[in-house]
C-alpha cells in the first residue's frame, strides 16, 4: 500500500513491508505508538507479525480429564465424560488446568474466556501472563434450588489486575438443557462489575438440545433423569435462539458458543441481534461429527470469534489450528478473515480493549508466525513472542495485586 493507505491503517488488514513502532513504558509495558512502511535498511523478519490470539472458548479445569472419545453426539459424550473424570480432587484439577493455561500462553494467546464450573480460575490465567474472562458457570433446573441459585450470582462478579494480567469473572449459563431459563437470565445479566464483558452460555450444540427445548423429551431428558436431577419442562421454546430471546439474553450482552444445529433464520436473528458466537470447530467435528454453517455465518454478518473449546474435546488447544479446519469447511473464505476471528475478532465479541489489534495506545503483545498467510490453511505454524500483551486499560476499579 501507499504511505497514505499505511497512515490509515486500522488493525484490521494485512500489511506487506510495515514497520511497527512501539514506546516501552515501565507503567503498562509495550504501547504500539505507529505502524506504518519500512524503512529502508531496517532489520526484517521473516513471516508474519500478529497481535497475541484471543481464545474465544476453553474449559481449562476439565485439563486433567483427558480427551473424551466422541463421535456419536453430545449427550454420548456427556455420559462418557462423567465416566472417565474420575476423583483428581482441586489440588490437582488446579495443577492441570495451570499446565494447560502455561501451554496456551506458549501458543501465542494473549487472552481467553475460561469456563469454571467449580472454583474460579482466575489466579490460573494471573500465573499463566494470561488476560481475559472467567466465567462462572451455574447449571441447575430443579426449581426447588432455583431461589438460591439466583440470589447466588451478583455475589460472582469481580476484577483483578495483576502486572501485565487482567481477569474479569461474572456469572454465566451452562446450556438451555442444563440450566434453568430464571437461572440463566439471572446469571447473564449485566453487573456494573463486568459489564463490559459478555456472559456466555453453550447454545445450539447438538440436535438433542432443539428437541428437549421444544418437546422435552428425547436424549437431554434421559440423561438428566439418569444422573438424579430434578427438572421441569420450561417449554415449549422455538428452539435455542428463541429460549435465548424468552430469557431477554439475546443480543451483544451474551457469548453463544459452538451454533452448530442453527437454521438459516435463527444465524440470521444472531445476526440482527449483534449477538455474538464463538467456533469450537475442532471440539465439534469430534464429539459429532458436525460443524456449525460456517460460510453462511459469516455471509449473514454473524460476529465470531475462535475458540479450542479444552483438552475433553480437542487435542491441544492452539487457536491457529483451528484455521485448518474452518478452511476445509469453507475453502472460499479467504484465511485472512479466519485470522482476524482469531485476533480482532475475538478481543472484539469479548470486549477486550486494548487487545487483538494493532491500534496506537494499546499493547496487544506481538507474535512472530513462521511462513505466510498461504501456509495457515495447511497447518499451524511455528511461533514465538516478541513482545508480551500489556493489561486491560478497564475503566472499573481494579483489586490491586
Amino acid at each position: 500500500p501507499d504511505v497514505a493507505e499505511a497512515r490509515r491503517f486500522t488493525g484490521r488488514v494485512l500489511l506487506p513491508d510495515a514497520q511497527v513502532a512501539l514506546a516501552t513504558l515501565s507503567f503498562d509495558g509495550d504501547v504500539l505508538v505507529d505502524v506504518g512502511p519500512a524503512l529502508p535498511g531496517e532489520p526484517r523478519l521473516d513471516g508474519l507479525l500478529v497481535p497475541g490470539l484471543i481464545n474465544a472458548h476453553t474449559h481449562l479445569e476439565l485439563s486433567h480429564v483427558g480427551l473424551v472419545p466422541g463421535g456419536d453426539g453430545l449427550p454420548p459424550w456427556i455420559r462418557a465424560q462423567f465416566g472417565q473424570r474420575g476423583q483428581a480432587g482441586l489440588d490437582a484439577e488446579h495443577r492441570d488446568a495451570s499446565i494447560a493455561a502455561r501451554a496456551l500462553a506458549l501458543t501465542g494467546a494473549a487472552a481467553v474466556c475460561d469456563i469454571a464450573g467449580g472454583p474460579s480460575t482466575a489466579d490460573v490465567l494471573h500465573e499463566a501472563g494470561l488476560s481475559g474472562i472467567v466465567q462462572r458457570e451455574r447449571l441447575g433446573q430443579d426449581p426447588a434450588r432455583l431461589e438460591a441459585g439466583v440470589a447466588e450470582a451478583p455475589g460472582l462478579h469481580a476484577v483483578t489486575t495483576r502486572g501485565r494480567t487482567s481477569v474479569v469473572e461474572r456469572p454465566c449459563a451452562h446450556a438451555p438443557y442444563s440450566t434453568h431459563p430464571d437461572l440463566a437470565a439471572a446469571t447473564l445479566r449485566a453487573h456494573p462489575a463486568s459489564a463490559s464483558v459478555p456472559g456466555s452460555v453453550h447454545l445450539a450444540e447438538d440436535p438433542a438440545e432443539r428437541r428437549f427445548l421444544v418437546r422435552g423429551d428425547g436424549p437431554f431428558a434421559d440423561l438428566l433423569d439418569d444422573i438424579g436431577v430434578q427438572w421441569t419442562f420450561a417449554g415449549p421454546y422455538a428452539g435455542p435462539v428463541d429460549w435465548l430471546a424468552q430469557i431477554g439474553a439475546l443480543g451483544p450482552q451474551t457469548l453463544a458458543v459452538h451454533g452448530v444445529d442453527l437454521t438459516p433464520h435463527e444465524r440470521q436473528q444472531l445476526a440482527d441481534s449483534r449477538t455474538p458466537l464463538a467456533l469450537c470447530v475442532r471440539s465439534n467435528l469430534h464429539i459429532g461429527g458436525r460443524a456449525p454453517d460456517v460460510t453462511d455465518l459469516l455471509a449473514r454478518g454473524v460476529r465470531l470469534a475462535l475458540g479450542t473449546d479444552g483438552l475433553v474435546s480437542c487435542p491441544d488447544q492452539d487457536l491457529l489450528a483451528e484455521i485448518p479446519a474452518l478452511a476445509r469447511l469453507a475453502p472460499d473464505v479467504p484465511v485472512a478473515t479466519w485470522l482476524d476471528l482469531a485476533t480482532r475478532g475475538g478481543a472484539d465479541v469479548l470486549g477486550l480493549v486494548g487487545l487483538g489489534a494493532f491500534v496506537s495506545g494499546h499493547a496487544p503483545g506481538l507474535v512472530q508466525l513462521d511462513g505466510d498467510l498461504a501456509d495457515l490453511p495447511r497447518r499451524a505454524p511455528q511461533r514465538r513472542w516478541l513482545l508480551p500483551a500489556g493489561p486491560l486499560p478497564l475503566s472499573i476499579p481494579t483489586e490491586a495485586p
